[in-house]
């Protein structure tokens, strides 16, 4: 085995000789730096990055993008594509990295060239593959896909449909016209058979891309037994989304459990900004827990009943001009907390001096007010 090892190291090219295997043994390692690499060794590269749950190292992702772009620049077929997306999905949500902007832009331009070729279970793989990328797709990316989905509906298995506004929902794009009374018509009667897991799903979605939905949803679903923890911090946001911000009177008592409370690791951010307000005079509390969303939120000022979010990059889509747009999801959470008397301030990770003085301002108009 030793020295099967040491002849296919030697076999490497030199360039590989300084690569530490993070994500994949290094057989995967030759079959993705191969001269004539074939799409399924890509794949087999990404599967034991899956199955090993490791972080895919910055020179494997540029190998991995070299290569994938040389196979991106042939007419890949519809059937190794999707193949190939599903390998892809999995990992490419927790690494942005591991995808450059001219692949993205490559299987984009395949997209929307199968668009109308896809079946309808193939059509959700694209769609969870638009979810995952680093950038927010293009809208005519978006609009062939919506178009294609919107009319393949009717082929979709019943199973899958709860899957449909997730998507959409996370993609913060508005479905088509009626597409959402399709898949409520078709699901009507098993709402009460749907697991909890599906059903939180499903009601988070509409929270998202249509909230006057909720009444009539929560009054057709039957209490769940047991949710796991996941499935009770879905539900708990939908049920305080309901009670504090559309004022459902006479809400249905859902069975929820208990989420431990965890807290993020305090960040230098957090750090910094909580320093501003402090030396001005302000009681500044990190990491407050709010119990109508089982979650912390990042500084919280009591007294002036201020919350301050400080945001990295995953709070937003980047849109292909560069510039960055809050998750539809993020909006929805910041409506609660207003709905509960907060008021809100966001501060991107990139302007923590300008954000920082916006909050002074702002505690120092509330407590004037007050006075």
């Amino acid at each position: 085995m030793k020295i099967g090892l040491i002849i296919l190291l030697i076999l490497l090219p030199p360039r590989a000789h300084s690569i530490q295997f993070l994500s994949c043994s290094p057989e995967a390692w030759a079959r993705l730096n191969s001269p004539s690499p074939r799409l399924d060794d890509l794949e087999a590269f990404l599967a034991e990055a899956a199955k090993n749950r490791s972080v895919v190292g910055k020179e494997e992702a540029l190998v991995f993008n070299k290569q994938l772009q040389l196979l991106l620049g042939e007419k890949v077929k519809k059937f190794y594509l999707i193949q190939f997306l599903r390998a892809l999905n999995p990992l490419l949500g927790k690494q942005a990295h591991l995808l450059s902007a001219e692949n993205q832009e490559l299987i984009e331009n395949l997209l929307r060239s199968y668009s109308s070729k896809f079946k309808p279970e193939e059509l959700l793989v694209v769609g969870k593959t638009l979810v995952a990328f680093p950038r927010h797709p293009r809208p005519e990316t978006l609009a062939a896909w919506s178009t294609q989905l919107s009319a393949s509906l009717p082929e979709l298995r019943t199973a899958s449909l709860v899957d449909v506004p997730w998507v959409f929902a996370r993609l913060d794009y508005p479905p088509p016209v009626d597409l959402l009374d399709r898949i409520m018509a078709r699901l009507q009667e098993r709402l009460p058979s749907l697991n909890p897991d599906a059903t939180s799903q499903l009601l988070w979605s509409m929270t998202l891309l249509s909230p006057e939905r909720l009444p009539q949803l929560l009054s057709a679903i039957p209490p769940l037994a047991t949710p796991s923890e996941k499935t009770s911090q879905r539900l708990q946001f939908v049920i305080s989304y309901a009670q504090h911000v559309l004022k459902i009177p006479n809400l249905p008592k859902l069975s929820l459990t208990n989420r431990p409370q965890r807290f993020s690791q305090i960040t230098d951010f957090q750090r910094q900004v909580e320093h501003r307000l402090a030396s001005a005079g302000l009681q500044v509390k990190v990491e407050h827990l709010i119990p109508e969303l089982q979650s912390p939120v990042d500084i919280y000022l009591p007294d002036q009943k201020i919350i301050v979010e400080l945001d990295g990059p995953q709070h937003y889509h980047l849109l292909e001009n560069g510039e960055q747009r809050l998750r539809l999801g993020e909006q929805r959470r910041d409506e609660i907390l207003q709905g509960l008397g907060f008021q809100v301030v966001r501060i991107p990770n990139s302007q923590w001096a300008s954000g920082a003085d916006r909050v002074l301002e702002l505690a120092r108009a509330v407590s004037g007010s007050r006075d």
